[in-house]
């Protein structure tokens, strides 16, 4: 609600927490909501939220959603600079994508799969491949995907095992854009890998 809000934690099993005292501070509906909503105790306090409320020592974490447009815009700062090219093309629906690409729609396996294709339309979607192939010096009949010729842009530079790792999350997520929400977890799992994910998280970790 935007006019009742409350302070709150996400601890490492994934539970919300959020103290009592300001549950009893919200209207009579609310609290019925909170309490239907009610689980035992399991995992501890959220860390952030003892460092805000009980030591007044709010955590320096940001939102990672926030450095979304920030990387962008190194990245096409670096590459101008460096290859006189824009690694990551602008589009008009850019800032609509951006507000609805957040952490809170990855609750669930679904929301999960749904930031994927989110972030995939933000990054991987707009990567310039034309212009890195042609840097690349990349022959029309060779078949050599987006992601694939940025991978070997990048290895120019840093080499093909540090390029190969740096670009494994974006691989991912184009596996977990591509994946259905019924398909066996095991793909699932070896999406995550690729993005640095550890599968045995709840999936809102």
């Amino acid at each position: 609600s935007p006019v009742y809000g409350v302070h709150f934690g996400v601890n490492k099993l994934g539970l919300i927490n959020v103290y009592a005292k300001d549950i009893g501070l919200l209207p009579n509906w609310h609290q019925k909501i909170w309490a239907s909503h009610n689980v035992v105790p399991d995992g501890k306090v959220s860390a952030e939220l003892l460092m805000s409320q009980m030591k007044a020592k709010p955590a320096k974490t940001l939102a990672p959603e926030d450095n979304i447009q920030k990387g962008i815009n190194t990245v096409n700062l670096l590459s101008q600079s460096k290859y006189d090219i824009q690694i990551i093309n602008d589009h008009f629906e850019v800032d609509r994508i951006l507000e609805d690409a957040h952490r809170f729609k990855a609750v669930d396996k679904v929301g999960l799969l749904t930031l994927a294709k989110d972030l995939h339309r933000l990054i991987g979607e707009r990567i310039n491949v034309a212009d890195i192939k042609k840097k690349l010096g990349t022959k029309k009949k060779e078949s050599l995907g987006t992601l694939k010729s940025l991978e070997r842009l990048m290895a120019l530079e840093i080499g093909d095992e540090k390029a190969y790792k740096l670009i494994g999350p974006l691989h991912g997520v184009y596996a977990l854009r591509n994946l259905d929400a019924h398909l066996p977890s095991d793909e699932l799992v070896e999406a995550l890998e690729l993005c640095g994910i550890d599968s045995s998280d709840p999936i809102v970790i």
